[in-house]
């Protein structure tokens, strides 16, 4: 499958402007911060997989859904990375 074409830098603005109010009001659920924070970037799900440092089936499984992904193994994901994501239990 070819590659998306990169958001330019006002697009990218823009999502993640959307990204981070709609993540203040909580209104995102797992499936949809995964796609929002891959599609901000403009990568594949198997070029965002490889720089998460998981498989592209674990990226597909969390965007549809039907992946069931524990806090830990979200933020550990994210260890070491200069811009941590971290999620809060709720």
């Amino acid at each position: 499958m070819p590659r998306r074409n990169r958001p330019t830098r006002e697009e990218q603005n823009d999502l993640r402007r959307t990204f981070y109010e709609r993540i203040g009001r909580g209104d995102m659920t797992i499936p949809e911060t995964m796609k929002a924070m891959r599609e901000m970037t403009g990568l594949t799900q198997a070029e965002f997989a490889a720089h998460r440092g998981v498989s592209r089936r674990v990226i597909q499984d969390i965007e549809r859904g039907t992946g069931n992904p524990t806090v830990d193994s979200l933020n550990s994901r994210s260890s070491g990375r200069k811009k941590a994501t971290t999620l809060a239990r709720t």
